[in-house]
Order: C-alpha cells, then structure tokens, then sequence
C-alpha cells in the first residue's frame, strides 16, 4: 500500500485504481492542512503549551517520502557545525521509526561519516548520533 500512495504522490501511477485514490488523498491532505494551521495557530496565541529546549534545535525532515536529501543535508550540518567548534547531536527515529535498540544503517552512516565514533573511542564526546 505504502509503494501505491507513493507511486501516486509522485503521479507516476496511471491506473484506474490511482486515479480514483488521487482525490481522496488529494481530500485527506486538505484536512490535514487545515489541523497544522489550527494547530500552530493555537501553539502561536498560547492556548497550546509549547517548550523552550535549553539548546538551540535544527530539525530536518518532515512527512515526505525517502529520497529528498535529509540525510545528506543532516551530514552537510554535522560537519559545518563541527569545523566551527559545535558539538552537534543527531537525534533518529531509525528507518521508519524502527530503531529496536539498534542503530539504523542510516544512524551507523551519520556516525561514521561524522567521526563521531572515532572521537567517542578517545574519550572527546564532540558529537553524536542517538537512535530512540
């Protein structure tokens, strides 16, 4: 089901069946439209609580199909932050939300690519990757 909606998103299925879910989901994303810009209304005007993180917050990606550079941009932010003398942290849901404990190839790739496992060997913690 998940390769038909995308296949659909991507308007690269032509089958009678696409055609007729095309407007449903063109329908469920209206709605879901319309929740965000309650909701941040809401979080803006202080009716909903919001938190203020100690530490300042990048976040990359959002509810979009794989493919779109998260994770390379992800690593172009680590490294920049890193040859300025941050110690960025990267937080991961694993690939689709399945950490199970252990890292995800893509978390073992940000971590890698990083040095953040080099450095965590030496004992100078500077960054790294958090899968929960």
């Amino acid at each position: 089901m998940r390769e038909l909606i995308k296949r659909i998103i991507m308007d690269k299925d032509r089958t009678r069946g696409g055609a007729l879910l095309k407007p449903v989901l063109a329908f469920f994303s209206f709605i879901y439209s319309g929740m965000v810009i309650l909701a941040r209304g809401l979080y803006r005007s202080g009716v909903l609580p919001s938190y203020r993180p100690k530490y300042p917050v990048i976040s990359v990606g959002n509810i979009t199909l794989g493919g779109v550079g998260k994770t390379p941009m992800v690593l172009f932010l680590v490294r920049s932050l890193q040859a300025r003398g941050m110690r960025p942290i990267v937080l991961t849901r694993g690939y689709m939300g399945q950490a199970d404990g252990y890292p995800s190839d893509e978390a073992a790739m940000i971590s890698g690519k990083t040095h953040a496992a080099d450095l965590a060997a030496q004992g100078l913690v500077t960054s790294g990757v958090v899968v929960g």
